[in-house]
C-alpha cells in the first residue's frame, strides 16, 4: 500500500478496525452518554476522526470535542468525514501537537487512545505508533497536564502499573472502565516491537498472551467521594500471563 508523502515524509493512517470500534464504544458509555451539555472535550490523538464520530451520532452529546492530530493526512481525513457527516458543532480537528496547542482548562474532559508500541527506538513501522521505550511515555505525558477528568485506552502490554501507579500519585481514582481483549497484529509483531514485548513480559511490566492482550477504557477522576475501581482494574490488566 502507497501512503501520501508530505513535507518528504511518509504518512500512514493507522487503522485498526477492532481497536477503533472499541475506543468509540468507550467513548460513547464512559463520556458522552455521561456528560452535561456544557461540558467540552479534548482528545490528543485524533487520527481519522472514525471513533468520535460514530461514538457522537450513537450519542446525546451535545458539547464540543476538539481534537488534536500531528499527521497531516489523517487530520484532513477527519475533518472531511466530520464535515461530511454535519457534526462541525460537535467535533473539530486541529493539524498540530496537543502538547504545543491545546489550551488547558482543568474542567474540560480529555480522552485519547494513546500511542503504545513498546520498543528501545521509534524505528518501527509507524513512528507514530511508538509509546516509548515501555509504551508508558505518553500516558505519563497526558496525566501530568492536570485534567479533573480523563479517559484513557491503557494497554495491558504498555506498563499499565507503572500508569496507573502515576494517576494515582497525581491524587486521581478509577471511576469506572471497561475491558476487552485485542488481536496482536503486525505492528505489535514487528522485531524491536516484540523484542521489547518478551523482556517487558519477562520482568513482570506486561501482560499478554501469543495472540491478545487486553484494552481498557479507563476513567480518571479527582472525586475521592468515589470509591475507586483501582483494584479489580489492577486484576484485569494483569490477568493475563
Amino acid at each position: 500500500m502507497e501512503y501520501p508523502i508530505v513535507n518528504g515524509l511518509d504518512f500512514n493512517v493507522f487503522n485498526s478496525p477492532e481497536e477503533s470500534i472499541y475506543y468509540s464504544h468507550c467513548l460513547r458509555y464512559l463520556v458522552f452518554d455521561r456528560l452535561n451539555a456544557a461540558q467540552n472535550v479534548v482528545e490528543f490523538g485524533s487520527g481519522d476522526g472514525v471513533p468520535v464520530v460514530s461514538a457522537i451520532k450513537k450519542s446525546n452529546f451535545q458539547g464540543l470535542v476538539t481534537g488534536f492530530e500531528v499527521n497531516p493526512v489523517a487530520s484532513e481525513k477527519a475533518r472531511d468525514l466530520i464535515a461530511a457527516c454535519g457534526l462541525q458543532d460537535r467535533y473539530e480537528v486541529i493539524h498540530g501537537s496537543f502538547f504545543d496547542e491545546a489550551s488547558f482548562r482543568s474542567e474540560d474532559i480529555l480522552i485519547s487512545d494513546p500511542p503504545f508500541l513498546p520498543a528501545k527506538t521509534n524505528r518501527i513501522m509507524d513512528p507514530l505508533l511508538w509509546g516509548g521505550n515501555d509504551g508508558s511515555d505518553i500516558y505519563l505525558r497526558l496525566i501530568e497536564r492536570g485534567y479533573d477528568t480523563l479517559m484513557l485506552m491503557i494497554a495491558s502490554y504498555s506498563n499499565p502499573l507503572k500508569i496507573l501507579s502515576a494517576a494515582f500519585d497525581s491524587e486521581y481514582v478509577v471511576q469506572d472502565f471497561l475491558v476487552s481483549p485485542m488481536t496482536i497484529g503486525e505492528y505489535s509483531r514487528e522485531k524491536p516491537v516484540w523484542e521489547r514485548l518478551m523482556e517487558m513480559k519477562h520482568a513482570g511490566e506486561a501482560f499478554y498472551s501469543s495472540t491478545h492482550f487486553l484494552l481498557a477504557g479507563v476513567v480518571l477522576g479527582r472525586n475521592p467521594a468515589r470509591a475507586s475501581m483501582a483494584e479489580a482494574l489492577t486484576n484485569v490488566l494483569t490477568a493475563i500471563r
